[in-house]
C-alpha cells in the first residue's frame, strides 16, 4: 500500500541515504523500524526522528516539503510503529550484570 504520493517522483541525491521510489522509501523505513525495535530490546529507551518533512535540498522526509502529499501510507506506518511498540512494552531482561544491586545496575552499554 503506497501513501497518498504514490506518483512522487522527486528524489534527489543527497542526504543520508537515497532512494528512487516511494517503495524503497518504506522499505527503508521499515528498516530503520525493525533496527530499532532490536535496539529497544537490548535498552534502547528514546530515538528522534528528525526530518518528517523535505526541507530545501533535502527529499527524504515522510512528507512533501509543502506537507500535502505523505509518502508512506498510513496503515504501513501504523502498523511498523505498534512492532515498535510492541517491543517498547516487552520485558526487559539479562540488560544488568548478575549479582550487582538493583541501585548500582548497570546495562552493559553504560560501562566505561
Amino acid at each position: 500500500e503506497g501513501g497518498q504520493g504514490a506518483d512522487y517522483d522527486t528524489f534527489v541525491d543527497w542526504g543520508y541515504a537515497q532512494v528512487r521510489t516511494l517503495k524503497e522509501l518504506e522499505r527503508q523505513y521499515g528498516l530503520q523500524m525493525t533496527l530499532l525495535a532490536d535496539l529497544v530490546g537490548q535498552g534502547l529507551s528514546g530515538a528522534i526522528f528528525t526530518q518528517l518533512s523535505d526541507v530545501e535540498s533535502e527529499s527524504n522526509g515522510i512528507l512533501t516539503y509543502d506537507r500535502k502529499v505523505a509518502k508512506l501510507g498510513a496503515s504501513s506506518v501504523r502498523s511498523l510503529h505498534e512492532k515498535l511498540f510492541a517491543a517498547g512494552r516487552a520485558p526487559k531482561e539479562g540488560l544488568h550484570r548478575e549479582g550487582a544491586p538493583p541501585r548500582k545496575a548497570r546495562c552493559d552499554w553504560e560501562q566505561k
